[in-house]
């Protein structure tokens, strides 16, 4: 197959003659073999693909010929590949039309998903590339049909550590989004959702100080997010639903969080290059400190409880205030987070005044009163919803858990835990950095018609690298356990 090579006819009209120089060229690439050109392409990324195409086609029939030489015996033809698949669909579409089809956008862009399939990000983000200049060209340079060409040439950015093209890839996005939608339009959403999920990925992905530059982006966008929220959260003519708008609460508030945690365990770094629209109807603080990060949570959890409120279901707007409580109670912010637990199982009783609730707390007189007066009977709904202890997340991922029996006391602070029988066999040094790190949790206590109380439960607690860690090593040796069963 040495024969089979990629060549260029024509001449460029650029100084740059290297064959990866950007621009335009009045050169084809195409196949040559033995000295036979066989056909022209437009550019070598066509070449190489049907280099590709001609040396499998030339192999298997080699092959073909050797085993009817031989003694015929059956050979098992491997499938072809996704990636070979679209090849030859981009092949068959250049041929029969041009280097500009419509659908060749497409094509490129599922060739790019082959590819990042199987780790080829350079090869996937060449592909992206060219699926999106096929959309600029036929539909223009501001075509919102790019916008999630621009999205996988980020995630190949990040792929291969390239994090400033990244950076201006989402940037452009985030512009044409605007341009096309409006700066408060609520089709603008799902754009700003997944920016907001590509930064706080990118930031679990990267060390600590490079990985805070996201968080500021992250809170730039959530910012704006936040307020195209609110704008639209009364809008009797809206499209987005009441899920959809809660959604988007939660992940501001996941960006506040996972930033006032971050603040908490390394400080603060500098500051990052991007502006990030806002708007003109929000009156927000950025969250370039803890204090800023609870309010601008505290502000989102709030508009969750309006949201809910005016859903009119007593289970979930309980729940919500309980999620304001456990807010609170994060922060250490330890009366609030009673008057929101007690409000919350409140809301649970057939007789509850949803009036008090439009704020997410009672009022300072009603929490006077309720102090004092005798506390209200158990609600059904209220055991149902409270009666269990539970972690509480926010910016974690809750899939990722380990289940321990502890004792919670009322503030949310884990107390005891109750460790498996085998003994830990960790050093003691370790074994402080667990405990440290347990220390720091808070749980949602057991909720009553009192507010938070004492209990004792299996949680489901994160899983921290340390916890899992100690955890596998109180687990016998399996050796051992059978010579010490005889």
């Amino acid at each position: 197959m040495d024969a089979l090579e990629v060549v260029r006819y024509g001449a460029q009209t650029q100084t740059d003659q290297s064959p990866n120089a950007g621009g335009e060229h009045n050169y084809f690439w195409g196949i040559r073999l033995k000295g036979l050109a066989i056909k022209g392409y437009r550019n070598r990324r066509a070449g190489a693909i049907v280099a590709r195409l001609v040396a499998t086609q030339l192999a298997a029939t080699l092959a073909l010929t050797l085993t009817a030489t031989l003694l015929r015996s059956p050979a098992a033809s491997a499938e072809p590949s996704s990636v070979d698949t679209l090849m030859a669909a981009i092949e068959r579409e250049e041929d029969r039309s041009d280097a500009y089809a419509l659908t060749l956008g497409e094509l490129y862009y599922a060739l790019g998903r082959a590819l990042s399939a199987e780790a080829d990000h350079s090869e996937a983000l060449d592909a992206f590339q060219t699926g999106m200049q096929v959309e600029r060209i036929n539909y223009g340079l501001n075509a919102l049909s790019q916008l999630p060409y621009l999205f996988a040439i980020a995630d190949s950015h990040r792929q291969l550590g390239e994090v400033e093209p990244a950076t201006d890839a989402l940037y452009s996005l985030y512009h044409i989004a605007i341009d096309h939608y409006g700066e408060q339009s609520e089709e603008l959403l799902p754009t700003l959702s997944k920016l907001l999920d590509w930064q706080l990925t990118s930031y679990a992905l990267s060390a600590p100080r490079a990985g805070f530059k996201h968080l500021i982006d992250a809170d730039k966008i959530s910012a704006h997010q936040l307020s195209v929220l609110l704008n639209n959260a009364a809008n009797s003519e809206r499209t987005t639903s009441s899920s959809a708008l809660v959604a988007g609460y939660r992940q501001v508030v996941a960006v506040n969080y996972t930033i006032a945690e971050h603040l908490d365990r390394h400080g603060q770094p500098g500051d990052s290059g991007l502006t990030f629209s806002t708007g003109s109807s929000l009156q927000r603080t950025a969250a370039t400190n803890s204090q800023a990060s609870f309010r601008n949570g505290k502000m989102a959890l709030e508009q969750v409880v309006m949201e809910r409120e005016r859903g009119g279901d007593p289970a979930e707007m309980a729940e919500a205030v309980a999620s304001l409580g456990d807010w609170y109670l994060m922060f250490g912010q330890q009366r609030s987070a009673d008057d929101a637990y007690r409000l919350a199982y409140q809301l649970t009783q057939p007789d509850s005044d949803p009036d008090q609730s439009e704020s997410g707390e009672a009022a300072p007189d009603d929490t006077a009163h309720s102090a004092s007066a005798p506390p209200s009977a158990p609600s059904a709904l209220g055991e149902a919803l409270f009666a269990l202890p539970r972690a509480i997340h926010f910016g974690a991922d809750e899939n990722l858990t380990i289940e321990l029996p502890v004792a919670i006391d009322g503030k949310g602070r884990i107390t005891a835990i109750d460790w498996p029988q085998h003994p830990v066999i960790l050093s003691t040094t370790q074994q402080q950095e667990v405990f440290a790190g347990i220390k720091k949790l808070r749980c949602r206590p057991r909720i009553d018609p009192q507010g938070g109380r004492e209990s004792l439960a299996i949680v489901a607690l994160p899983a921290s690298a340390e916890l899992s860690a100690l955890l596998a090593g109180s687990a016998p040796d399996a050796a051992a356990e059978e010579d010490e069963n005889g």
